[in-house]
């Protein structure tokens, strides 16, 4: 004897769940959370005025050490026609209470798949774009194919391989145009190319760095460089955490590398010193 039925998703209360569940973790990174540990916290932007010294809130901190962990964004690609079409990043993608009847998803990478399956699931038609040559790129193959394999079991279109060369539209009426692939139209359009780390505001410049940009596509990676008299002791001060990179030596040899947590390292810092936060929020 067999079961047969169907099954529907509530979608508006499915982002209200995603909403509840960011709310009950934010008291974990709050303000008050670490003024409770001893943390002074200073919410204004904060920019370099030297190596060992910076201002934010009209006040001016100078440390022995400076951690680098301002978070990133979503990178927006130059794609023509994308400044004037709605779309949504993974960012603003969980404030849409309404299901996309059919969304399309640019950037194969593990936002842009996660994104796709979980709209998919919640019962939304996806097609999802990456111009590399496969989705998830950087990953080993033969766990990408098995991913690859479930996504087109789940319903998803893929394309793979081309990339997007316009797209236009308004509200719930898309257009994107793929390269050898004719133009593809939807509901609604994701951007999940990657991120960019937010540094515009730091003035890295006056502490003795440099960020430099390396493109993989649409895809970025950072690279923060200490400049010559910063990289001897006693100024080693810097680590960069996250989404970009903290090196010193020749730019073309790297002699040290830190990609860490912040996290981790700052509880750390908090038991064993004073410690100042910047959060612009």
């Amino acid at each position: 004897m067999g079961v047969t039925g169907t099954a529907s998703v509530d979608f508006a209360k499915a982002k209200d769940h995603v909403a509840s569940v960011i709310a009950s973790i934010a008291p974990h990174d709050s303000p008050e959370r670490f003024r409770g540990l001893g943390v002074d916290v200073i919410e204004d932007y904060a920019r370099f005025t030297g190596p060992r010294r910076v201002e934010g809130g009209g006040i001016t901190v100078e440390a022995r050490y400076t951690v680098v962990a301002t978070g990133s964004s979503a990178f927006i690609p130059p794609i023509p026609g994308l400044a004037e079409t709605p779309f949504h990043t993974n960012e603003s993608i969980f404030n849409d209470r309404t299901l996309p009847q059919h969304l399309i998803v640019i950037g194969g990478g593990p936002i842009g798949v996660e994104m796709a399956q979980a709209h998919c699931r919640l019962g939304a038609r996806v097609t999802l774009i990456e111009a590399a040559p496969s989705i998830m790129i950087r990953d080993d193959a033969a766990l990408v194919a098995l991913l690859r394999d479930r996504l087109k079991a789940d319903g998803i279109t893929l394309i793979e391989g081309a990339g997007v060369t316009a797209v236009s539209g308004t509200n719930g009426a898309v257009k994107v145009e793929v390269e050898g692939r004719g133009t593809i139209e939807g509901s609604h359009l994701l951007v999940a190319v990657g991120r960019k780390p937010n540094l515009d505001k730091l003035n890295l410049e006056a502490a003795g760095a440099r960020v430099f940009e390396l493109r993989q596509g649409h895809a970025l990676d950072h690279s923060i460089w200490l400049t010559a008299h910063l990289r001897q002791a006693p100024f080693r001060w810097a680590w960069a955490f996250g989404r970009y990179r903290c090196h010193s030596g020749d730019i073309n040899r790297p002699r040290r590398h830190h990609r860490l947590w912040g996290v981790t390292v700052c509880r750390r810092l908090v038991q064993h010193q004073r410690s100042v936060v910047f959060d612009e929020r």
